[in-house]
């Protein structure tokens, strides 16, 4: 059944692209680097209100362009309220060893699009990100108290950079990575369950949601060592961001998204005399148990046709928006 419904969603998937209204290109200088993003404004758009944003920021060696068709926050269906803006990663060199029976170590070299946070990254993109703030804010009326992050796999392992940054903390008023590549430098053995995760927000109560599946193959939800550096494993990843906003952890209220899908919700302490309502999902956690490196969609995409794990039973895209939609940010 599943793949007849996936045969069926093939036709549709050139109309779905179609949905996505027309993007317009913006390039920059940022750091002494040419750079670009792609931004779209939504329907009924008026340029003398202030207009929520949101950021998308593509995986390793995909484009700004990639992750507008990927996501599809550009098509009213999902978004119909927030300026949309996927920032073009800067490609850097790559080094990679390829080990030969008779030859020994092999050292490669290649480039490939990446974000600030992967471990041969060498682009300033805290500073990119700032360049894109103040060039949309020259362009439209934006909502401060409303602009929000998302991003997919290295582009996802951003987005927890962004919110990690004092400064850009403060310019973010929730963040949603989806199958987050979340490198951490170490100099021992990686031990994903008990990693200690570097983070300094410059502010309390960060929203945070987090998307990822059980099959993952690229990011492993267990974490592992990669690159050189530490990937955690997920659930200590999430419960850190329950700790660091005050919340119960590793207590969550859990509910059914699906029958392979679980949404985790994290709120405070019951006895807790200065919570906000308890704040019940402030940090969330979406675990689709066959899910792979894909970002989720009940339609035929790019990931899940390459993966043969689609359609899921959810679309990320809906759930990132319906979580910016309950946060602003206090300017």
């Amino acid at each position: 059944m599943l793949w007849n419904t996936l045969i069926f969603l093939f036709p549709l998937l050139s109309l779905v692209y179609a949905a996505n209204v027309d993007y317009t290109k913006v390039s920059l200088t940022s750091s002494g680097d040419a750079r670009y993003y792609l931004v779209t404004t939504p329907p009924k758009f008026d340029p003398k209100t202030p207009t929520p944003v949101i950021f998308s920021f593509h995986g390793k060696n995909k484009s700004a362009k990639d992750q507008y068709e990927l996501t599809l926050l550009s098509d009213p269906y999902f978004n119909d309220y927030a300026i949309a803006v996927y920032p073009n990663g800067l490609e850097v060199r790559y080094t990679h060893y390829l080990r030969q029976k008779s030859r020994g170590s092999l050292l490669t070299k290649y480039l490939q699009k990446s974000w600030q946070g992967h471990p041969d990254a060498t682009s300033n993109d805290l500073q990119f990100t700032l360049d894109i703030l103040a060039s949309l804010q020259s362009r439209y009326t934006l909502d401060d108290s409303r602009i929000y992050a998302s991003g997919k796999s290295l582009g996802g392992g951003f987005v927890g950079v962004l919110a990690c940054d004092a400064t850009l903390s403060n310019k973010f008023a929730a963040f949603a990575p989806v199958a987050g590549a979340f490198y951490i430098k170490n100099d021992t053995k990686c031990a994903p369950r008990t990693i200690e995760i570097p983070c300094h927000p410059g502010r309390a109560k960060i929203p945070m949601m987090e998307i990822h599946g059980g099959a993952d193959g690229t990011i492993k939800y267990s974490g592992a060592g990669r690159g050189g550096e530490c990937v955690p494993w997920i659930p200590h990843w999430v419960r850190q961001w329950a700790k660091r906003n005050g919340l119960a952890y590793p207590g969550n209220v859990s509910s059914a998204v699906s029958d392979d899908t679980t949404l985790y919700q994290f709120e405070t302490e019951e006895d807790d005399d200065d919570d906000d309502g308890r704040d019940l999902g402030l940090v969330s956690h979406v675990f689709d148990e066959n899910l792979d490196h894909s970002w989720p969609s009940t339609l035929a995409n790019a990931d899940n046709i390459a993966h043969g794990d689609g359609p899921a039973s959810f679309n990320a895209s809906t759930m990132i928006v319906d979580f910016f939609k309950k946060y602003t940010l206090e300017l």
